[in-house]
C-alpha cells in the first residue's frame, strides 16, 4: 500500500478530475515557489489540476503560495494546497499528491524547477499515442551554478542497474503509479531512482522525449546538495539499494569524489575495470559542462523561454582580434630552429595526402618554405615527418615518439587475441575494409557493429559473399557514433590481455568525397597491415594509431579532456600531442577499458554531432594519456602515400 501522510487543506479551487495533475511537494522553498507555479500557470495544455503539498515547511512558503492561488492562478487552473501534520520526507508528500488525484496522468515537479510553455502538453501527446509506456521523461537543461543539458538517454535497464540518469521530472500514469504503490520512503534520497527499478522488475517501461521541456535548478541548498551526497549518507544509500535491488551494479561509493552524472557504465578506476563509478542521483549529462566554452544558462522568466542575451562583439571579431594579438607578440619573439628535414612525400596538404598529388614542384618548396616559418614561430602547422610532431617540449624541441613503416602488404594472419570491430556506418566500405584481409585472416574474430536494419542486412550479405564465416555482425543503438559502439559494446566481446583494432567506415561528405576516400585510405592503408597486427608481438606495446601530418590541438574540447584527465590523475600539456585523428587504431583491451571508466560520467552527444567540442572529440586526443595510465608503451605507424 502506497505510504501517505495525514493533512490538512489550506486552500481548494475547482474539480481536480483533469487530464493532468502537477504534484509539487514543497518544503521551505518561499523564495522560489511562485517561479514554480507560474510555468504550471503558462502551460499550453489548459486541463490541468495543481496539487501542492507542502511537507510542514519553517519559513513562509504556505503564505506564499496561498496567496498566489488566491491572487495570480489563472482561472482555468484547478488548484488545492495541502499541509502534512508533520514532516513526512520527499517520498511520502509525493504520495500524498497522488492519493489526492483525480487525474489520468501525475506529473512531479520539485518546488525549485521550472516547465517550458509546452512541457505538459507534449508529455500527454506521447503517452496518449504511446499505451505501452506508463510515463514519460524530457531532457531536462540545468541552470544555476551548473550550464548543461541532462536526461538524454532512452529509458533502459542495463543503463539503470549502473545508476540513475532519469529526474523525477517525469509524467506518469496514475493507475500506474498507485499500481506500484509510489515512491518508496528512503532516507536521504534516490526515490524516484529506486521507482525506475522496480518499473524494470515489473516489466514496464518509460518513454525519451528528445526535446528540452523543463529547467532543472542546480543549486547549493538543493537536497542533492545538502542530504544525498554527503558522508555517511551515500553509504546508506548504496545498501538500501542494493538490499531492494540486487541486480544493480553500483560500485562502492566515493564521498569525497562529486556524484557523477552517468552514461551507461560506470567505471572511473582503469586501473580494475571491474569497479564501477559511484551511482547518484544526479542526471545525465549532454552538453556545456562546467568550464566548457560554452555559454551559461539564459536567464529565465517566470512564464517564459530563456530570453536572448544582450549581443557582444561578433564571434569573426573577436577570432579577428585574438588572432592580430597573438600575431604580434610572436613577432617579438625570438625564432626557433628547425631542427629537423620536412619530409615531403609523407607530409601532405590535408588528408594525408601526398604533396604530389595536389601541388607542383613549385608550390610544393613554397609550402614547405611556410611551414618552416611557421615553425620557426612555434605555430603548430604541420608535422615535419613520421615521429615528428609540430608541437614542442619544454626545452623547445619538437616532440618525437615511435613510428613504424608499415610495410605495403595486407593482413595474411591474425593471432588468437586480436578483434577486429569494424563500425559501419556505409556498408559498401565494408567491402573495401574486408579486402585488407586475405589468406588465414579471414578467419579471424571480426564483430561489426551498425544502426539499421537495412545496413544489417547489406552486411551480412558482404561477409558471406567474403568468405568471413566467423565474422559477427550486431545491430547497436545509434549514439556515440563509431566510439559508442566501441566502448559500449566491443569491448565486451574481449577477454584480458586482448588487442582490438578498431575501424569504422569513414566518407567524411562534408569535405567533399575525393578528399574523404584519400583520408580514408591512407588510414587503413597505415593500420591494416601485417605490420600492425606484428606490432603487438611486444607485450609492452598497448596502443598504434596512424601517424599523420595533421597537429590537432584541445580545441573546444578542452574541458572535456580536463575531466578524462583528472581520472588518470594529471593535468593536460599545452598541446595534446601525437593522436589517433580520425578514431582508429588498435589498442589492448585495458587501455579501451581505461578510457570507458575515465568517460563512464560523459553521455554521447545527440546527433547531429558538431564537428567539433563534445566528448568524442575529446576522447579522440586522449588515447595516448590512457594507454599510458593503463601502464603500456605506444607507437605511430606510418605508409608512405603514392602519387596518383
Amino acid at each position: 500500500m502506497m505510504k501517505i501522510q495525514t493533512t490538512n487543506t489550506i486552500f481548494k479551487r475547482g474539480d481536480l478530475a483533469r487530464k493532468v495533475s502537477v504534484i509539487v511537494p514543497l518544503h521551505n522553498y518561499a523564495y522560489l515557489i511562485e517561479q514554480t507555479l507560474a510555468t504550471v500557470a503558462a502551460q499550453s495544455l489548459k486541463d490541468i489540476a495543481l496539487i501542492v503539498v507542502d511537507d510542514a515547511s519553517t519559513d513562509d512558503s504556505l503564505t506564499v503560495v496561498e496567496r498566489w492561488m488566491r491572487d495570480d492562478a489563472p482561472d482555468h487552473l484547478a488548484c488545492v494546497l495541502l499541509t502534512n501534520v508533520s514532516n513526512a520526507g520527499l517520498s511520502v508528500t509525493r504520495n500524498t499528491g497522488i492519493a489526492q488525484s483525480r487525474s489520468e496522468y501525475c506529473f512531479f515537479l520539485d518546488a525549485d524547477n521550472l516547465l517550458f510553455p509546452r512541457c505538459l502538453e507534449k508529455h500527454v501527446r506521447a503517452l496518449d499515442a504511446r499505451q505501452d509506456c506508463v510515463g514519460a521523461y524530457s531532457i531536462l537543461e540545468e541552470f544555476g551554478s551548473v550550464s548543461q543539458l541532462i536526461g538524454a538517454n532512452v529509458f533502459d535497464k542495463n543503463r539503470l542497474k549502473k545508476g540513475n540518469y532519469i529526474d523525477a521530472m517525469t509524467m506518469l500514469r496514475r493507475d500506474a503509479i498507485e499500481r506500484l504503490e509510489g515512491f518508496l520512503p528512503i532516507k536521504h534520497g534516490w526515490e524516484d531512482y529506486e521507482l525506475w527499478l522496480r518499473l524494470c522488475e515489473a516489466q514496464e517501461r518509460l518513454l525519451h522525449l528528445p526535446e528540452v521541456l523543463s529547467r532543472y535548478r542546480h543549486h547549493q541548498k538543493s537536497m542533492l546538495r545538502q542530504q544525498t551526497n554527503v558522508g555517511q549518507n551515500i553509504d546508506d544509500l548504496h545498501r538500501n539499494i542494493e538490499q531492494l535491488h540486487p541486480w544493480v551494479q553500483l560500485a562502492a561509493p566515493d564521498p569525497q569524489r562529486p556524484a557523477a552524472r552517468v552514461r551507461g557504465a560506470l567505471a572511473i578506476d582503469g586501473a580494475n575495470a571491474a569497479r564501477k563509478a559511484p551511482a547518484s542521483n544526479a542526471k545525465q549529462r549532454v552538453s556545456s559542462r562546467p568550464g566548457s566554452d560554452e555559454p551559461a544558462a539564459r536567464p529565465v522568466s517566470a512564464t517564459q523561454a530563456p530570453a536572448k542575451t544582450a549581443a557582444g562583439p561578433s564571434p569573426y571579431k573577436a577570432y579577428q582580434d585574438k588572432l592580430f594579438s597573438r600575431l604580434e607578440a610572436l613577432s617579438a619573439k625570438p625564432p626557433r630552429p628547425v631542427n629537423v628535414e620536412i619530409d615531403t612525400d609523407y607530409t601532405g596538404l590535408a588528408y594525408d595526402t601526398a604533396f604530389e598529388v595536389i601541388v607542383s614542384e613549385r608550390q610544393r618548396a613554397d609550402t614547405v618554405k611556410q611551414i618552416e616559418r611557421m615553425l620557426s614561430y612555434g605555430i603548430v602547422a604541420i608535422n615535419p615527418a613520421p615521429g615528428v610532431h609540430a608541437a614542442r617540449q619544454e626545452n623547445g624541441d619538437f616532440l618525437r615518439y615511435t613510428s613504424i613503416l608499415a610495410k605495403d602488404e595486407p593482413v595474411c594472419r591474425l593471432p588468437s587475441s586480436m578483434l577486429i570491430h569494424i563500425h559501419a556506418f556505409y556498408p559498401d566500405v565494408v567491402e573495401e575494409i574486408l579486402e585488407y584481409f586475405v589468406d588465414d585472416a579471414v578467419d579471424g574474430r571480426f564483430l561489426i557493429t551498425t544502426t539499421t536494419t537495412k545496413n544489417f542486412d547489406e552486411i551480412i550479405k558482404i561477409v558471406e559473399e567474403k568468405g568471413f564465416a566467423s565474422a559477427e555482425t550486431i545491430l547497436v543503438e545509434n549514439s556515440g557514433r563509431d566510439i559508442g559502439p566501441f566502448l559500449d559494446h566491443a569491448i565486451d566481446y574481449a577477454s584480458d590481455g586482448d588487442v582490438i583494432c578498431h575501424i569504422h567506415t569513414k566518407k567524411s561528405p562534408a569535405v567533399g568525397p575525393t578528399y574523404g576516400a584519400l583520408w580514408r585510405k591512407s588510414l587503413y592503408g597505415a593500420l591494416l597491415t601485417q605490420t600492425a597486427v606484428d606490432a603487438f608481438d611486444d607485450e609492452r606495446l598497448g596502443l598504434l594509431f596512424p601517424d599523420s601530418s595533421r597537429p590537432v590541438g584541445w580545441g573546444k574540447n578542452r574541458s572535456f579532456c580536463e575531466n578524462i584527465a583528472k581520472n588518470f590523475g594529471f593535468a593536460l600539456p599545452a598541446h595534446p600531442g601525437p593522436m589517433p585523428i580520425g578514431n582508429m587504431f588498435f589498442a589492448k583491451v585495458e587501455v579501451a577499458r581505461a578510457m570507458q571508466a575515465a568517460t563512464s560520467a560523459m553521455p554521447w552527444p545527440r546527433e547531429p554531432v558538431p564537428y567539433d567540442g563534445t566528448v568524442l572529440h575529446a576522447i579522440e586526443r586522449m588515447w595516448v594519456p590512457a594507454c599510458q595510465y593503463a601502464g603500456f608503451d605506444w607507437a605511430a605507424i606510418h605508409a608512405y602515400n603514392k602519387a596518383s
